[in-house]
Protein backbone atom coordinates (compact mmCIF):
# COMPACT_ATOMS: atom_id res chain seq x y z
CA UNK A 1 0.00 0.00 0.00
CA UNK A 2 1.32 3.53 -0.75
CA UNK A 3 2.41 5.66 1.88
CA UNK A 4 1.92 9.55 1.29
CA UNK A 5 2.74 12.29 2.88
CA UNK A 6 -0.32 14.54 4.09
CA UNK A 7 -0.01 17.65 2.23
CA UNK A 8 1.63 20.47 4.14
CA UNK A 9 -0.72 22.54 6.58
CA UNK A 10 -3.91 23.88 5.85
CA UNK A 11 -4.17 27.24 5.41
CA UNK A 12 -6.95 29.66 4.67
CA UNK A 13 -6.75 31.84 1.21
CA UNK A 14 -9.27 34.93 2.36
CA UNK A 15 -8.17 37.68 4.60
CA UNK A 16 -11.33 38.41 5.75
CA UNK A 17 -13.98 36.32 7.36
CA UNK A 18 -17.62 37.07 7.90
CA UNK A 19 -17.96 35.88 11.33
CA UNK A 20 -21.33 33.81 12.01
CA UNK A 21 -22.01 33.03 15.42
CA UNK A 22 -23.67 30.18 16.17
CA UNK A 23 -26.81 29.46 18.47
CA UNK A 24 -27.38 26.07 20.05
CA UNK A 25 -24.42 23.65 18.66
CA UNK A 26 -21.51 25.90 19.26
CA UNK A 27 -18.47 24.28 21.33
CA UNK A 28 -17.31 21.02 21.28
CA UNK A 29 -19.44 17.81 22.14
CA UNK A 30 -22.38 20.56 21.46
CA UNK A 31 -21.79 19.94 17.91
CA UNK A 32 -24.25 17.95 15.59
CA UNK A 33 -22.37 17.50 12.43
CA UNK A 34 -22.93 15.39 9.16
CA UNK A 35 -22.27 14.14 6.42
CA UNK A 36 -24.53 13.20 3.37
CA UNK A 37 -23.00 11.54 0.81
CA UNK A 38 -23.10 12.47 -3.40
CA UNK A 39 -24.74 8.90 -3.97
CA UNK A 40 -21.19 6.88 -2.97
CA UNK A 41 -19.55 5.87 0.23
CA UNK A 42 -16.97 7.37 2.95
CA UNK A 43 -14.71 4.65 1.54
CA UNK A 44 -14.73 5.64 -1.70
CA UNK A 45 -11.25 7.01 -1.94
CA UNK A 46 -13.14 9.96 -3.61
CA UNK A 47 -14.21 13.80 -2.49
CA UNK A 48 -16.83 11.82 0.29
CA UNK A 49 -14.42 9.83 1.91
CA UNK A 50 -11.84 12.76 1.87
CA UNK A 51 -14.60 15.14 3.80
CA UNK A 52 -15.23 12.25 6.11
CA UNK A 53 -11.64 11.81 7.16
CA UNK A 54 -12.15 15.59 7.81
CA UNK A 55 -15.16 15.57 10.10
CA UNK A 56 -13.26 12.60 11.68
CA UNK A 57 -9.74 14.19 12.78
CA UNK A 58 -12.08 17.56 13.96
CA UNK A 59 -14.49 14.90 16.06
CA UNK A 60 -11.13 13.67 17.71
CA UNK A 61 -10.20 16.68 18.39
CA UNK A 62 -13.67 18.71 19.99
CA UNK A 63 -15.23 15.81 21.11
CA UNK A 64 -18.39 15.62 19.14
CA UNK A 65 -19.76 12.48 17.50
CA UNK A 66 -19.94 13.00 13.86
CA UNK A 67 -22.33 10.56 12.01
CA UNK A 68 -22.49 10.17 8.13
CA UNK A 69 -25.72 9.01 5.67
CA UNK A 70 -25.48 7.70 2.62
CA UNK A 71 -27.44 8.58 -0.19
CA UNK A 72 -29.96 6.47 -2.05
CA UNK A 73 -28.94 8.22 -5.23
CA UNK A 74 -27.72 11.59 -6.18
CA UNK A 75 -30.82 13.44 -6.99
CA UNK A 76 -31.96 16.73 -5.65
CA UNK A 77 -34.98 15.21 -4.11
CA UNK A 78 -33.22 12.39 -2.07
CA UNK A 79 -30.49 15.20 -0.34
CA UNK A 80 -33.29 16.95 0.65
CA UNK A 81 -34.68 14.38 2.01
CA UNK A 82 -31.79 13.40 4.01
CA UNK A 83 -31.04 16.91 5.59
CA UNK A 84 -35.03 17.42 6.72
CA UNK A 85 -34.59 13.67 8.17
CA UNK A 86 -31.55 14.71 9.89
CA UNK A 87 -32.71 18.06 10.56
CA UNK A 88 -35.61 16.17 12.36
CA UNK A 89 -32.85 14.33 14.44
CA UNK A 90 -31.23 17.70 15.48
CA UNK A 91 -28.87 17.93 12.91
CA UNK A 92 -27.08 21.68 12.37
CA UNK A 93 -24.18 21.48 10.96
CA UNK A 94 -24.56 19.83 7.28
CA UNK A 95 -20.99 18.52 5.39
CA UNK A 96 -22.45 18.36 1.52
CA UNK A 97 -19.40 16.95 -0.49
CA UNK A 98 -19.16 17.29 -4.84
CA UNK A 99 -21.31 19.69 -6.95
CA UNK A 100 -24.34 17.23 -7.27
CA UNK A 101 -25.12 19.03 -3.90
CA UNK A 102 -25.87 22.54 -5.63
CA UNK A 103 -29.58 22.50 -6.14
CA UNK A 104 -30.09 20.88 -3.00
CA UNK A 105 -28.21 23.41 -1.13
CA UNK A 106 -29.39 26.21 -2.87
CA UNK A 107 -32.55 25.45 -1.04
CA UNK A 108 -32.04 23.78 1.77
CA UNK A 109 -29.99 26.78 2.67
CA UNK A 110 -33.00 29.01 2.67
CA UNK A 111 -35.15 26.57 4.11
CA UNK A 112 -32.74 25.76 7.22
CA UNK A 113 -31.84 29.27 8.59
CA UNK A 114 -31.02 27.94 11.54
CA UNK A 115 -28.78 25.58 10.32
CA UNK A 116 -24.52 25.61 8.81
CA UNK A 117 -23.83 24.25 5.74
CA UNK A 118 -20.03 23.72 4.13
CA UNK A 119 -19.85 23.20 0.66
CA UNK A 120 -17.33 21.09 -0.47
CA UNK A 121 -15.59 21.95 -3.75
CA UNK A 122 -18.19 23.39 -5.30
CA UNK A 123 -19.99 26.76 -5.10
CA UNK A 124 -23.97 27.48 -4.97
CA UNK A 125 -25.27 30.59 -7.38
CA UNK A 126 -25.37 32.80 -3.62
CA UNK A 127 -23.26 31.51 -0.71
CA UNK A 128 -25.62 32.80 1.69
CA UNK A 129 -24.42 33.84 5.84
CA UNK A 130 -24.87 30.12 6.93
CA UNK A 131 -23.08 28.45 4.24
CA UNK A 132 -19.33 28.63 3.19
CA UNK A 133 -17.70 27.00 0.24
CA UNK A 134 -14.68 25.65 0.12
CA UNK A 135 -12.83 25.15 -3.73
CA UNK A 136 -9.43 24.05 -4.80
CA UNK A 137 -7.90 25.25 -7.84
CA UNK A 138 -8.31 22.32 -9.43
CA UNK A 139 -5.61 23.12 -12.48
CA UNK A 140 -2.93 23.27 -10.48
CA UNK A 141 -3.13 19.98 -8.98
CA UNK A 142 -4.02 18.81 -12.62
CA UNK A 143 -1.39 20.18 -14.12
CA UNK A 144 1.30 18.32 -11.67
CA UNK A 145 -0.72 14.96 -12.52
CA UNK A 146 -0.47 16.21 -15.99
CA UNK A 147 3.38 16.69 -15.88
CA UNK A 148 4.22 13.79 -13.90
CA UNK A 149 2.03 11.48 -15.77
CA UNK A 150 4.06 12.62 -18.89
CA UNK A 151 7.46 12.57 -17.19
CA UNK A 152 7.10 8.98 -15.69
CA UNK A 153 5.53 7.65 -19.72
CA UNK A 154 7.73 9.32 -22.06
CA UNK A 155 5.55 9.39 -24.77
CA UNK A 156 1.74 7.88 -25.80
CA UNK A 157 -1.42 9.53 -26.65
CA UNK A 158 -3.43 10.96 -23.55
CA UNK A 159 -7.06 11.47 -22.90
CA UNK A 160 -9.21 12.78 -20.17
CA UNK A 161 -12.81 11.80 -19.28
CA UNK A 162 -14.50 14.89 -17.00
CA UNK A 163 -17.92 15.38 -15.40
CA UNK A 164 -20.05 18.33 -16.81
CA UNK A 165 -18.78 20.56 -19.08
CA UNK A 166 -18.16 23.18 -15.80
CA UNK A 167 -15.60 26.04 -15.24
CA UNK A 168 -13.59 23.89 -12.19
CA UNK A 169 -14.01 20.77 -14.70
CA UNK A 170 -12.54 22.93 -17.61
CA UNK A 171 -9.78 23.84 -15.40
CA UNK A 172 -9.00 20.15 -14.78
CA UNK A 173 -8.54 19.43 -18.34
CA UNK A 174 -6.89 22.61 -19.36
CA UNK A 175 -4.50 21.75 -15.98
CA UNK A 176 -4.01 18.78 -17.66
CA UNK A 177 -3.13 19.67 -20.68
CA UNK A 178 -0.49 22.04 -20.05
CA UNK A 179 1.50 19.67 -17.63
CA UNK A 180 1.66 17.89 -19.99
CA UNK A 181 2.75 20.43 -22.89
CA UNK A 182 4.99 22.18 -20.39
CA UNK A 183 6.85 18.39 -19.60
CA UNK A 184 7.08 17.93 -23.82
CA UNK A 185 8.45 21.34 -23.91
CA UNK A 186 11.27 21.22 -21.06
CA UNK A 187 11.53 17.64 -20.33
CA UNK A 188 11.51 16.11 -23.55
CA UNK A 189 8.92 14.06 -23.21
CA UNK A 190 6.90 13.06 -26.83
CA UNK A 191 2.71 12.83 -25.48
CA UNK A 192 0.18 13.42 -28.10
CA UNK A 193 -3.01 15.17 -27.49
CA UNK A 194 -6.22 14.82 -29.64
CA UNK A 195 -9.41 16.45 -29.02
CA UNK A 196 -11.61 13.52 -29.62
CA UNK A 197 -9.97 11.25 -26.13
CA UNK A 198 -11.15 14.62 -24.26
CA UNK A 199 -14.66 14.36 -23.87
CA UNK A 200 -17.25 15.58 -21.29
CA UNK A 201 -19.47 12.64 -19.56
CA UNK A 202 -21.98 14.89 -18.70
CA UNK A 203 -22.54 13.11 -15.42
CA UNK A 204 -20.36 12.61 -12.23
CA UNK A 205 -23.10 9.66 -11.17
CA UNK A 206 -22.43 7.16 -14.27
CA UNK A 207 -19.86 4.64 -13.19
CA UNK A 208 -20.65 2.85 -16.26
CA UNK A 209 -20.66 5.42 -18.90
CA UNK A 210 -17.36 6.23 -17.61
CA UNK A 211 -16.35 2.70 -18.30
CA UNK A 212 -17.73 2.67 -21.59
CA UNK A 213 -16.06 5.75 -22.63
CA UNK A 214 -13.05 4.93 -21.27
CA UNK A 215 -13.01 1.22 -23.01
CA UNK A 216 -13.49 3.59 -26.50
CA UNK A 217 -10.86 5.27 -25.65
CA UNK A 218 -8.16 2.43 -25.18
CA UNK A 219 -9.18 1.10 -28.11
CA UNK A 220 -8.03 4.28 -30.26
CA UNK A 221 -4.83 3.82 -28.69
CA UNK A 222 -4.56 6.07 -25.85
CA UNK A 223 -2.32 4.52 -23.11
CA UNK A 224 -3.19 7.05 -20.25
CA UNK A 225 -6.73 8.89 -19.21
CA UNK A 226 -6.99 11.30 -16.86
CA UNK A 227 -10.01 10.43 -14.96
CA UNK A 228 -11.74 13.38 -13.34
CA UNK A 229 -15.63 12.42 -13.01
CA UNK A 230 -16.40 11.14 -10.16
CA UNK A 231 -18.03 7.72 -9.76
CA UNK A 232 -18.18 8.27 -13.62
CA UNK A 233 -14.36 8.69 -13.48
CA UNK A 234 -14.12 5.71 -11.00
CA UNK A 235 -15.48 3.86 -14.03
CA UNK A 236 -12.65 4.64 -16.28
CA UNK A 237 -10.14 3.32 -13.19
CA UNK A 238 -11.84 0.09 -13.37
CA UNK A 239 -12.00 -0.33 -17.16
CA UNK A 240 -7.88 0.61 -16.66
CA UNK A 241 -7.69 -2.13 -14.07
CA UNK A 242 -9.10 -4.82 -15.87
CA UNK A 243 -6.96 -4.25 -19.31
CA UNK A 244 -3.83 -4.21 -17.08
CA UNK A 245 -4.81 -7.03 -15.05
CA UNK A 246 -5.41 -9.14 -18.82
CA UNK A 247 -1.70 -7.86 -19.97
CA UNK A 248 -2.68 -4.59 -21.65
CA UNK A 249 -0.15 -1.53 -20.86
CA UNK A 250 -2.28 1.43 -20.06
CA UNK A 251 -2.52 3.75 -17.49
CA UNK A 252 -5.32 6.16 -15.95
CA UNK A 253 -4.70 9.03 -13.54
CA UNK A 254 -7.19 9.99 -10.37
CA UNK A 255 -8.56 13.13 -9.04
CA UNK A 256 -9.66 14.46 -6.20
CA UNK A 257 -7.86 12.13 -3.93
CA UNK A 258 -5.07 9.23 -3.90
CA UNK A 259 -7.04 6.79 -5.58
CA UNK A 260 -4.10 4.28 -6.39
CA UNK A 261 -5.40 1.58 -4.21
CA UNK A 262 -8.74 1.80 -6.95
CA UNK A 263 -6.70 0.83 -9.66
CA UNK A 264 -5.25 -2.33 -7.73
CA UNK A 265 -5.44 -5.50 -9.86
CA UNK A 266 -3.05 -7.80 -8.43
CA UNK A 267 -0.77 -7.59 -5.11
CA UNK A 268 0.10 -3.63 -4.40
CA UNK A 269 0.46 -3.71 -8.86
CA UNK A 270 -2.33 -0.69 -9.75
CA UNK A 271 -3.26 0.94 -12.96
CA UNK A 272 -3.34 4.28 -11.52
CA UNK A 273 -0.52 6.17 -12.55
CA UNK A 274 -0.80 9.15 -9.91
CA UNK A 275 -3.86 11.31 -9.11
CA UNK A 276 -4.45 14.83 -8.74
CA UNK A 277 -4.99 15.61 -4.99
CA UNK A 278 -6.50 18.10 -2.91
CA UNK A 279 -6.49 19.21 0.82
CA UNK A 280 -10.20 18.47 1.37
CA UNK A 281 -9.91 16.74 4.62
CA UNK A 282 -7.27 19.54 5.89
CA UNK A 283 -9.81 22.38 4.75
CA UNK A 284 -13.05 20.44 6.00
CA UNK A 285 -11.70 19.88 9.42
CA UNK A 286 -10.34 24.04 9.75
CA UNK A 287 -13.45 24.94 9.29
CA UNK A 288 -15.19 23.10 11.93
CA UNK A 289 -12.73 24.20 14.23
CA UNK A 290 -13.88 27.83 13.15
CA UNK A 291 -17.55 26.26 14.19
CA UNK A 292 -16.42 25.23 17.40
CA UNK A 293 -14.97 28.82 17.89
CA UNK A 294 -17.85 30.06 17.42
CA UNK A 295 -15.83 31.87 13.91
CA UNK A 296 -18.20 30.40 11.07
CA UNK A 297 -16.83 32.06 7.74
CA UNK A 298 -20.47 32.43 6.57
CA UNK A 299 -20.91 33.89 3.25
CA UNK A 300 -17.18 33.30 1.62
CA UNK A 301 -16.00 30.94 -0.74
CA UNK A 302 -12.71 29.86 0.22
CA UNK A 303 -10.21 29.15 -2.38
CA UNK A 304 -7.29 26.95 -1.75
CA UNK A 305 -4.09 26.52 -3.92
CA UNK A 306 -0.86 25.39 -4.40
CA UNK A 307 0.35 28.71 -1.83
CA UNK A 308 -1.03 26.86 0.72
CA UNK A 309 -0.35 23.59 0.04
CA UNK A 310 -3.53 22.25 -0.60
CA UNK A 311 -3.10 20.52 -4.37
CA UNK A 312 -0.59 18.49 -5.84
CA UNK A 313 -0.06 14.90 -6.13
CA UNK A 314 0.40 11.85 -3.45
CA UNK A 315 3.98 12.32 -2.34
CA UNK A 316 5.67 8.89 -1.27
CA UNK A 317 7.59 8.75 2.11
CA UNK A 318 10.96 8.91 1.59
CA UNK A 319 12.82 5.26 0.49
CA UNK A 320 15.67 3.84 1.76
CA UNK A 321 19.02 4.51 0.03
CA UNK A 322 19.30 2.70 -3.28
CA UNK A 323 15.12 2.17 -3.30
CA UNK A 324 12.36 3.46 -5.57
CA UNK A 325 9.69 5.04 -3.88
CA UNK A 326 6.49 3.02 -3.17
CA UNK A 327 3.75 3.61 -5.96
CA UNK A 328 4.22 4.43 -9.71
CA UNK A 329 6.41 7.30 -10.12
CA UNK A 330 9.60 6.91 -10.01
CA UNK A 331 12.34 8.31 -8.05
CA UNK A 332 13.58 11.12 -10.96
CA UNK A 333 9.49 11.48 -12.01
CA UNK A 334 9.50 12.45 -8.13
CA UNK A 335 12.58 14.87 -8.15
CA UNK A 336 11.00 16.91 -11.40
CA UNK A 337 7.58 16.97 -9.99
CA UNK A 338 9.14 18.51 -6.92
CA UNK A 339 11.56 21.21 -9.15
CA UNK A 340 8.02 22.30 -10.88
CA UNK A 341 5.84 22.29 -7.99
CA UNK A 342 8.75 25.12 -6.52
CA UNK A 343 8.22 26.81 -9.92
CA UNK A 344 4.20 26.98 -9.64
CA UNK A 345 4.43 27.96 -5.71
CA UNK A 346 7.13 30.56 -7.11
CA UNK A 347 4.83 32.29 -9.90
CA UNK A 348 7.68 31.22 -12.32
CA UNK A 349 5.04 29.05 -13.64
CA UNK A 350 1.67 29.93 -14.30
CA UNK A 351 -1.40 27.79 -15.13
CA UNK A 352 -4.02 29.41 -17.65
CA UNK A 353 -7.99 28.97 -17.18
CA UNK A 354 -8.50 30.74 -19.88
CA UNK A 355 -8.34 27.42 -22.83
CA UNK A 356 -6.58 29.36 -24.67
CA UNK A 357 -4.35 27.43 -27.39
CA UNK A 358 -6.01 23.90 -25.52
CA UNK A 359 -8.47 21.62 -26.38
CA UNK A 360 -12.06 23.11 -25.42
Amino acid sequence: MMKTTRLAAFALCAALLLLLPLSGCSHGGDLMICLVTNGGSITDRTVNQSAWEGITAASAEYGFTPKSLGARSSSTADFLSHIESLYGEGYRVFVLPGILFTEALETAQGQYPDCLFIAVDFTPSVVEPNTVSLTFADEQAAFLAGFAAAVELKEGSFGGIFGMELPSTQHSSWGFQQGVLYANEHYGTAVTLDAQNFVYAGTYADDQLGQQLAAEMYDRGVTCIYASAGRTGSGVITEARARTAAGETLWCVGDDTDQLMLGVYVGADSAVLTSSVKDIAGAVENVIGQIADDAFPGGQTLVYDISTDSVGIPIPEEPDEGEEPDGNLSAATLAAVQEVYALLKSGDITVSISGEGLIP
